[in-house]
């Protein structure tokens, strides 16, 4: 384990990039149609706590298909549910 430690040290410092792109359509009507559910809801009225909605947001801007896999029906089946 020591070994490691002084590797991690001679390593250079860590350098982060964030970029900023826009949702495509279909991220910005699940994304909206997500913040009008019911879920987001009982979080806005202190109801619910807030971590699962958070990482539901969070991947849809990633990638649509870390929540409804590759699957254009699972797309549809989201809109709906969360429209409601």
């Amino acid at each position: 384990q020591k070994k490691d430690i002084k590797e991690v040290s001679r390593m250079p410092g860590k350098t982060e990039h964030v970029l900023f792109c826009k949702l495509t359509s279909l991220q910005r009507s699940m994304y909206e149609a997500y913040l009008n559910s019911d879920e987001v809801s009982n979080v806005i009225l202190g109801s619910a706590q807030c971590f699962r909605p958070i990482i539901i947001l969070r991947k849809i801007c990633n990638h649509p298909d870390l929540l409804c896999e590759k699957d254009p029906n699972l797309f549809d089946t989201f809109l709906q549910h969360n429209e409601e």
